[in-house]
């Protein structure tokens, strides 16, 4: 029987072929699995957490509030100096341990107290218990030193940090007053130097008393900035650490929110009977 004997035969065909040109359909588990987050959504769940977020972020004040009333304020001194000659054992020589001992060994007392106030008897003087030798408190001393350069003037920059803004001002004095053990060691390079310079083969005398005289006579360093009491700590910093406690209660409040949010949804699912 041909195809007009059978009236269903082109709606079945039309059928067919609408099926095959109409898109797929979006797999339904993908439909129940995807929630699109608006921002109505985040706020509704920093509404419905704003206790808790509120708690961190008073929390978080609380202790940078307690940080910075109870940390041990820093004070920093400062000094400048500028190398005229011989600039790279200059800087080495602030940088070294022995620049730090001679800077212990000048402020001593007060520097021990500063530095080891329960191995320290300010009113006696004297170690309680074992002494520290001066290697140790020299250890303690450099790293609280900076020496820094700049490259336009070839100047170099002492900063100390002390607790005690009067000991950090005499070590950075120190620290200068220490050039003065460094000064021998210029004067016979310099010597040595200025000898090649005046000798001419034949006046090795007056070459040798030349050399010594231009030799102590010449400035090695200018001090520009001599150091001075700091007024007012480095360290800590309130408004700082209150802007950081702040940001990271903030931070912290909404973390916990949204992990809350999520955990009630998971504890709603996993109840829920099987479909």
């Amino acid at each position: 029987m041909g195809s007009a004997g059978r009236p269903g035969w082109h709606a079945e065909t039309r059928t067919h072929q609408a099926e095959r040109a109409a898109p797929s359909d979006p797999d339904p588990k993908w439909d129940s699995d995807y929630e699109e987050v608006s921002l109505v959504d985040i706020v509704r769940v920093l509404h419905r957490r704003r206790m808790v977020v509120g708690a961190v972020i008073v929390l978080s004040l609380l202790a940078g509030g307690a940080i910075t009333f109870f940390a041990v304020p820093d004070y920093e001194a400062t000094a400048s100096m500028i190398p005229l000659e011989h600039e790279e054992i200059i800087s080495s020589w602030l940088s070294s341990r022995q620049s730090a001992s001679f800077a212990t060994t000048a402020v001593a007392g007060s520097l021990y107290a500063t530095l080891f106030p329960n191995d320290w008897d300010a009113t006696t003087g004297t170690w309680i218990g074992a002494p520290r030798d001066l290697e140790n408190v020299a250890l303690a001393v450099s790293n609280r030193v900076v020496i820094g350069s700049t490259s336009e003037d070839r100047s170099l920059t002492i900063t100390v940090t002390m607790p005690d803004p009067l000991v950090a001002r005499d070590v950075a004095q120190a620290y200068l007053d220490g050039l003065e053990a460094l000064r021998p060691e210029l004067e016979n390079l310099t010597k040595s130097q200025l000898f090649d310079k005046y000798y001419d083969g034949t006046n090795s005398q007056e070459a040798q008393r030349r050399a010594e005289t231009a030799a102590v006579e010449k400035a090695y360093w200018l001090v520009f900035d001599s150091p001075t009491i700091p007024s007012s700590p480095v360290r800590p910093r309130p408004s700082l650490n209150m802007a950081v406690a702040g940001t990271l209660g903030i931070m912290g409040g909404v973390f916990i929110a949204f992990g809350l949010d999520w955990f009630d949804k998971y504890r709603v699912d996993i109840t829920k009977p099987p479909r």
